[in-house]
């Protein structure tokens, strides 16, 4: 799991337990996504935290997810789980390679019809796809939050 700057974890210890004791089956994909991860020395937010955004989508019954600095789609697995097989993710990431990976990794997976990685600048994308938003991460800090919300918040 990630930790900030000051090496402190995200949760708290007895959340990230439990979140532990969630979906505990094996998936090839998840254990070829953190290896491909480890073998570039890619942060990941790790399986509890990817836990907790499934959990958090399907609190508020997202359907439609947006993510900014989506890399080669780990966080978009757990949404996967979340939006169900007729929910949709879209992501966006400048660096062309991790859409060749995202697609390499994911192959025919079920996951690979509701995940939809874009390359790009995020807003770029964003503004260009219809409908709204249920859910939005920001897992990169290429994008000032006030922008990323001006877009994604409906106004009256």
């Amino acid at each position: 799991m990630s930790s900030p700057a000051d090496g402190s974890p995200i949760l708290d210890a007895q959340v990230a337990d439990y979140l532990g004791t969630l979906d505990t089956e094996s998936d090839s994909l998840l254990d070829a996504l953190e290896a491909h991860a480890a073998q570039r020395g890619f942060p990941l937010i790790g399986r509890a935290s990817g836990r907790w955004l499934t959990l958090l989508a399907q609190a508020v019954g997202a359907r439609r997810v947006f993510e900014v600095g989506s890399g080669f789609g780990y966080s978009a697995y757990f949404f996967a789980h979340a939006v169900g097989p007729d929910g949709e993710i879209h992501g966006a990431d400048r660096d062309a390679h991790e859409l060749d990976d995202h697609r390499r990794l994911y192959g025919d997976h079920p996951f690979s019809q509701r995940i939809h990685i874009h390359h790009g600048e995020a807003l770029e994308v964003l503004s260009g796809l219809p409908g709204l938003f249920d859910v939005f991460l920001l897992t990169s800090a290429i994008l000032p939050v006030g922008d990323g919300l001006g877009v994604c918040v409906k106004t009256s």
